[in-house]
């Protein structure tokens, strides 16, 4: 069986869509946070924009510890209406060196924030607490009524 070529004719007033036109209503997004006493005017959090939807898409970022610290929860906090919610994220041991054990994420997913609410991170510790930690947070904006 011989494969055909399909040819698709449209005049500019009725063009082909493409998925960017198909939702032209994406804003590309990405911020950091961090808390880092070295940096202490850093962001630890941020406000979703007036009339946004934040989809959040993809977290990466990492936590020090004092060496034999552990790291029992790095969750993203996120809410839509008035359901606040954590989003768990999975860490794993990258780094030892000079007294200090370097923690990284970096995770795919879906998790949304509505227009106005505050998103954030929180580090749960056993033993010592961070030293310091970052997130990186992209995904897309979408327009809201």
């Amino acid at each position: 069986m011989a494969v055909q070529d399909v040819m698709v004719k449209n005049i500019a007033a009725n063009p082909v869509l493409s998925r960017l036109q198909d939702n032209p209503a994406r804003q590309p997004f990405q911020q950091v946070v961090m808390s880092d006493p070295a940096f202490p005017t850093a962001p630890q959090s941020f406000n979703v924009p007036a009339g946004k939807c934040l989809v959040i898409e993809c977290v990466s970022g990492y936590v020090d510890m004092p060496t034999g610290g552990k790291i029992s929860d790095l969750s993203l906090q996120t809410t839509v209406g008035s359901q606040s919610v954590p989003h768990r994220l999975p860490v794993k041991l990258m780094l030892s060196s000079g007294g200090t054990d370097r923690y990284a994420t970096c995770q795919l997913l879906r998790a949304y924030a509505s227009p106005g609410t505050m998103v954030g991170y929180g580090v749960g510790t056993s033993g010592a607490g961070a030293q310091s930690s970052t997130l990186t947070i992209s995904g897309h904006l979408v327009d809201v009524p």
